[in-house]
């Protein structure tokens, strides 16, 4: 009875899910602007080696949402979904680590600390962490009863300060940070690949791929008149 309530989930809310998470990850002007706030708190939470701040700027990044977004693709098989999710989140990874290069350059910031050191020694906790990370973020997306906990899965997945540890590296040419942060980011990334996989497989969520391509069309109608907007101006 557990094992059937807990994977059970009507068509509806398969299209809310997948309505929901394709909008998150859109890369609209609004998306950006958030993960620019994000890298800035973070970066700066990291130079001031204040955890608190690091959360922070970890809540508030949207860097989750493409990567739950092409874990979707794969298990509706949508090409599309895949290549526009990675695009976004390769974008996202470019702007996180060029920003907080910046943002070192900047302040001058040439320091060592705890916050750095504890995201240049991946181990396979971490994994474990991202694997269990990335199963409880594909339910709160899923299922109404799971959404409120996302804020905590943000927290725990902790994305974005790796992304920044690798551009702080890059400002201190200290390549061992650069490495060490490079390989946690990544296994952070394939922990919350396979979670999430895992869960949206066993949600049965290929039924509906209809509904991504759909949503899919959407967005390109969106982004293509905040385009000509801009262009305007």
């Amino acid at each position: 009875m557990v094992h059937q309530s807990l994977f059970k989930i009507n068509v509806e809310e398969k299209k809310k899910s997948i309505e929901k998470l394709i909008a998150a990850s859109s890369p609209t002007q609004a998306f950006f602007l958030v993960l620019i706030l994000s890298v800035i708190i973070a970066t700066f939470g990291i130079l001031l080696d204040n955890v608190a701040i690091v959360i922070g700027g970890m809540v508030v990044s949207p860097l989750l949402s493409p990567i739950l977004a092409i874990s979707l693709g794969i298990v509706l098989a949508d090409s599309k979904l895949i290549y526009r999710s990675s695009k976004v989140l390769l974008l996202a990874m470019a702007w996180t680590i060029g920003l907080a290069f910046l943002l070192v350059v900047f302040v001058n910031g040439k320091e060592m600390n705890n916050e750095i050191l504890s995201r240049i020694e991946p181990n396979l906790a971490y994994f474990g962490v991202a694997l269990a990370s990335g199963i409880a973020a594909a339910f709160a997306v899923a299922k109404e009863e799971f959404s409120e906990r996302m804020i905590g899965v943000a927290v725990a997945i902790a994305l974005l300060p790796p992304l920044a540890v690798i551009g702080i590296g890059i400002a201190f040419l200290n390549w061992a940070i650069v490495a060490g942060s490079s390989i946690l980011f990544l296994s952070n990334l394939l922990g919350i690949l396979l979670g999430s996989l895992i869960v949206f497989s066993l949600l049965g969520f290929y039924p509906v791929k209809k509904v991504a391509e759909k949503e899919l069309k959407e967005e390109e109608k969106v982004l293509e008149k905040e385009k000509n907007g801009n262009n305007k101006k």
